[in-house]
C-alpha cells in the first residue's frame, strides 16, 4: 500500500487540514443564520417551525400566504412522508443515464482536483505560494461558473469549460520546466474545472424529482469522492515524468467535455415534481441545439408537445 509520507516528503495535507479547519469555523458562526429546511421540518412534524420559515420565504419573494396554506401543508406533509425508493432511478432509462452521466462528471472533476492539489510536490518554485495560486482561483471559478451557466446555459458552458480546461493543462506538458507557467495555467485549468461543476451541480437539482433529488445527489458526491482515490497514484507517475499527470488530467477533461455534451439543457425549466415530468426532460432536445438566456423561451416552447385538435360535433357529421 502506497504512503503518502513515503511518496510525498514535502506533503500539503496539513494545509488541507487547515483549510478544513478553516471552513469548520465559517460554517459554526453562520449557522445560525442558516434556516432549517422546510422539507426536513415536515418530516419531523415541526409544523410551527415550518410556517415560520415559509412566512420568512413568502415575505422574501414579496409573496402573500392565504387561506389555503393550512390545507396545502397537511398535503405536504404526507407527500413528504412517503419514501420513494433509490430503485425508482434504475427503473427509468432516463433518469439512469443521468445518475451515470453525472457521477461520471463528478469522479472526473474530483479526480483532477485532487490530483493537481497532490501533484504539489512535482512543481518547481515555493509549494506555499504555488498552493496559494491554486486556491486563489477557485472563487473567479466560481464566480464565471454561475454566470455562465445561467447566461450560456448549462451544457453549452460545462462543455466550453471542460475543452479550456484541456488545453490548459496541454500547456504545462510544453513548458515543464518553466515553475510560473505550469503553476499558472493549471489554476486557470482548475478554475475552468470549478466553473464547469458549478454548472452541472445545478443539473443534478434540475433533472431529478423532488422525492429523489437528495438523493441523486448523495449518490454522485460519493462515486466522485470514491473514484478520487486514484489521484495520488496518477501523481507518483509524476516522480519519473514531471509531464505525466498532466497527459492525464488532460484526457480526463476532454473525457468530461463529452460527457456533458449528452446532458440536456436544464436553463429556464421549473424543478421537476414527479417521475414523468423528470423523465420529459430533453425528450425533444436535438443533440446540437444550443439553448442559452436569448433563445430559451423560443426553444422551450418549440419542445413542447404539439396539441391534438379535437373535432367539433358539427364537424364530424360535415
Amino acid at each position: 500500500m502506497l504512503r503518502f509520507g513515503h511518496y510525498y516528503p514535502n506533503s500539503p495535507t496539513r494545509h488541507f487540514r487547515s483549510r478544513t479547519l478553516a471552513f469548520r469555523g465559517i460554517f459554526v458562526t453562520f449557522r445560525s443564520f442558516l434556516p432549517e429546511s422546510p422539507r426536513l421540518l415536515l418530516t419531523k412534524d415541526e409544523i410551527p417551525k415550518f410556517k415560520k420559515v415559509m412566512r420568512k420565504i413568502a415575505a422574501k419573494n414579496s409573496s402573500v400566504i392565504t387561506s389555503v396554506f393550512e390545507d396545502l401543508v397537511l398535503k405536504a406533509q404526507e407527500e413528504e412522508k412517503k419514501k420513494v425508493p433509490f430503485s425508482q432511478i434504475l427503473k427509468s432509462f432516463v433518469l439512469a443515464k443521468h445518475l451515470i452521466l453525472l457521477s461520471l462528471l463528478f469522479s472526473l472533476y474530483l479526480i483532477i482536483f485532487s490530483a493537481i492539489n497532490f501533484n504539489l510536490h512535482n512543481m518547481t518554485g515555493n509549494i506555499f505560494i504555488n498552493y496559494f495560486i491554486l486556491t486563489i482561483f477557485d472563487i473567479p471559478g466560481n464566480i464565471i461558473g454561475n454566470w455562465a451557466s445561467d447566461y450560456l446555459g448549462r451544457r453549452m458552458s460545462s462543455v466550453l469549460f471542460e475543452i479550456l480546461s484541456a488545453i490548459c493543462f496541454i500547456i504545462p506538458i510544453i513548458f515543464i520546466n518553466n515553475e510560473w507557467i505550469v503553476v499558472v495555467f493549471c489554476a486557470i485549468a482548475k478554475m475552468f474545472g470549478g466553473a464547469m461543476m458549478l454548472a452541472v451541480y445545478k443539473q443534478v437539482g434540475e433533472l431529478f424529482p423532488t422525492s429523489l433529488r437528495a438523493t441523486a445527489y448523495g449518490v454522485t458526491g460519493v462515486v466522485g469522492m470514491a473514484a478520487s482515490i486514484v489521484a495520488p497514484s496518477i501523481t507518483a507517475l509524476g516522480q519519473k515524468n514531471p509531464a505525466i499527470p498532466y497527459y492525464f488530467v488532460c484526457g480526463f477533461s476532454i473525457i468530461g467535455a463529452i460527457l456533458c455534451s449528452f446532458l440536456p439543457e436544464t436553463l429556464g425549466l421549473p424543478y421537476p415534481q414527479t417521475m414523468r415530468e423528470a423523465i420529459s426532460i430533453g425528450k425533444n432536445q436535438p443533440y446540437f441545439s444550443i439553448i442559452y438566456k436569448g433563445n430559451v423561451h423560443k426553444k422551450l416552447h418549440q419542445t413542447k408537445p404539439k396539441k391534438v385538435r379535437t373535432l367539433d360535433v358539427s364537424e364530424i357529421k360535415a
